[in-house]
Order: structure tokens, then C-alpha cells, then sequence
């Protein structure tokens, strides 16, 4: 028994920020693209159906948290959505939805369905007509263990490979990305430790 250390590199980007980059590229009529053809997969439906939206219910005077509002699944909210804000906000939804978590000193995070979030993302690339580089789905836990202190814990990050957006200067795919979040892109280095 030992300690293994492996270190990743990556351009990590908030999921946030993939979200707000694809509702400022879409219009309504690429809203009702997109819904259209991720209802009309079955596959894709029943797994969004998985997923239940709940809604929290917050007590002003305490600034605590005391229940929540069941709003239904993912795939009945996406039904509903007619807009491109309405549209970023069920993405939203969405990434925060796949992300488990555990709790206390050594929490992990994870990714419960990268197929069905690489799904969505790329049939609204496809509908925008942004081109992404290749990226890996990852969620992140204690800092101490990965050594990243500007992640947010628990948050969905798209994982950009370093080779395809960096050539000591950006790649054209590099450079459709920084231009479509509208930042310089960063690799990031982290280490996994398991015992």
C-alpha cells in the first residue's frame, strides 16, 4: 500500500461560462433547435428525467435555507423553455444537477452523466456553430488533494486539452475559444492523490 500522485493539466473552464458563451451565440429559433432535438431523442429523455429540480426556499429573517419547491424533472423544464435566458438558466440547472458530492475532510467530487451533459453541449455547439476543442468533465473537491485553490468546489469544469487550444501560442480552436468567452485561456495543473 502506497500513496500514487498523478498530475492532470488542462484549461479548465466554469461550466458557467459555457453556459453564458452559448445563450450570447443563440437566438430563439436555436433554442427551439436544440430543445426540439434533445426531445426527440428517447435516450436523452429519460435520463434528463432522472434528474428532479427542486428549488430553495430561503427564510429572509434567518438568511437560512428552510425547504424547497419541487419544480419536476429536467426533461418537463426543458419543455417549457422559449428563450435564450430561459435556455441558460435549464443549462445551469443542468451542470449543477450531474455534479455529486461527498462530504467532510476528504471530499471527492464527481461527474454522474458526462454523456448526457457531452450530449447537450454539443448539439447546441452544433446549432451555434461553435467549434470546441475536445474537453473532459470534471468536478472538483478538496483543494488540499488537487492543489487547485480557484476552482469552486462541487462546480461542473469543461477540461480543454492543453495541446489543442495552446501551440506555445493559441491554436485557431484555442483562439475560438478565448474569443468566445472572452478571456485569455490559462492551463491549469492538478494532482489526484488516492491512498
Amino acid at each position: 500500500m502506497g500513496t500514487d500522485a498523478d498530475v492532470h493539466f488542462g484549461v479548465l473552464v466554469h461550466s458557467r461560462k459555457i453556459s453564458g458563451m452559448f445563450a450570447a451565440a443563440m437566438t430563439d429559433s436555436d433554442v427551439d433547435s436544440v430543445r426540439n432535438g434533445l426531445l426527440a431523442d428517447e435516450n436523452c429523455c429519460e435520463l434528463l428525467t432522472a434528474y428532479q429540480v427542486y428549488l430553495p426556499v430561503f427564510d429572509p429573517e434567518r438568511s437560512e435555507r428552510k425547504g424547497h419547491i419541487h419544480l419536476g424533472d429536467a426533461c418537463g423544464l426543458l419543455r417549457k423553455v422559449s428563450s435564450c435566458h430561459a435556455f441558460n438558466h435549464w443549462m445551469n440547472i443542468l451542470f449543477d444537477a450531474v455534479v455529486g458530492c461527498e462530504t467532510g475532510n476528504n471530499a471527492e467530487c464527481w461527474v454522474k452523466d458526462d454523456e448526457l451533459v457531452e450530449q447537450v453541449v454539443n448539439i447546441v455547439a452544433k446549432v451555434c456553430e461553435i467549434s470546441l476543442p475536445s474537453y473532459e468533465l470534471r468536478a472538483f473537491g478538496n483543494a488540499r488533494k488537487t492543489g487547485l485553490w480557484d476552482v469552486e468546489y462541487g462546480a461542473l469544469y469543461f477540461n480543454f486539452g492543453v495541446d489543442e487550444c495552446f501551440e506555445r501560442v493559441l491554436t485557431p480552436a484555442g483562439r475560438a475559444l478565448a474569443a468566445q468567452l472572452g478571456e485569455d485561456l490559462e492551463v491549469s495543473e492538478w494532482v489526484s492523490i488516492s491512498y
